[in-house]
């Protein structure tokens, strides 16, 4: 039972998930427990299994959110600047969103690493490839990009991001 007051079940899992983001965040994926999640969300193991059977479930769904976000936002950049065909433009602003959503990116650098672990998780990147809206290469050169700035550490005008700018700038966005 829950100890504190009953929510909606969207509005407990949203709590639940906020919670295991910043865990996960904290102290690595590997390293999170549920116990962890539950003590962060303020509810106790049993209600958190209610919800959830495992990190990697709550993993699912933050991925779940942010991949809609992910692939909404560059839409949106692609649709807005595709109309003047300013490739520029375009690579610019996806890179400047993956630079400035450090946490979408930490935790979407997550999944890319947890996804060889867990079925699910693969069945959810399967899923991701095939309703994107947006070409599989670029979703790949996201990724890239994505774990680039994570783990490589670069900076915007890097060899490294030159290289992954221009490869964006190929695939011909409009």
């Amino acid at each position: 039972m829950c100890k504190n007051k009953r929510l909606p079940a969207h509005v407990r899992k949203l709590d639940i998930c906020i919670a295991g983001k910043e865990v996960f965040l904290m102290k690595s994926f590997p390293k999170t427990t549920m116990e962890d999640v539950a003590k962060k969300a303020g509810i106790s193991k049993d209600c958190l299994y209610n919800y959830y059977k495992n990190t990697y479930e709550i993993l699912y769904d933050l991925v779940a959110y942010y991949k809609y976000n992910i692939i909404e936002k560059t839409s949106l950049i692609i649709d807005m600047y595709g109309e003047f065909e300013d490739s520029d433009m375009i690579v610019n602003s996806i890179t400047d969103m993956i630079f400035n959503e450090k946490e979408i990116r930490g935790i979407y650098i997550i999944f890319l690493i947890e996804v060889h672990n867990n079925e699910k998780l693969k069945k959810l990147y399967r899923k991701i490839k095939i309703d994107s809206v947006i070409k599989a290469e670029i979703l790949e050169l996201i990724e890239s990009m994505a774990l680039s700035i994570e783990f490589l550490d670069i900076t915007k005008n890097s060899n490294v991001f030159n290289t992954l700018s221009n490869k964006l700038k190929e695939l011909q966005l409009h």
